[in-house]
């Protein structure tokens, strides 16, 4: 997959996806691919402490729907 023959330094996804759950790609990544910076974006989710507990240590930032270019902006990792 593209995923596993790119460097990928960040993606950023929606749990809510149509024709495929945000917890499937988030497992899949773990496994399959390394992704040093996972951003989750959420409307509502009342999983999140047990995704945050079983993918901790992947996942460096929540972003509550709706949030604003400041707070995006404010979860990714900066370049020196």
């Amino acid at each position: 997959t593209i995923l596993q023959q790119t460097e990928v330094r960040v993606l950023i996804s929606d749990l809510s996806m149509p024709r495929l759950s945000g917890f499937a790609l988030l497992d899949w990544l773990v496994q399959q691919a390394h992704i040093p910076h996972i951003v989750l974006i959420s409307g509502y989710c009342p999983e999140r402490d047990a995704v945050m507990l079983r993918h901790g240590g992947q996942i460096k930032a929540w972003l509550d729907k709706p949030f604003t270019i400041k707070t995006l902006l404010e979860a990714l990792p900066i370049s020196p």
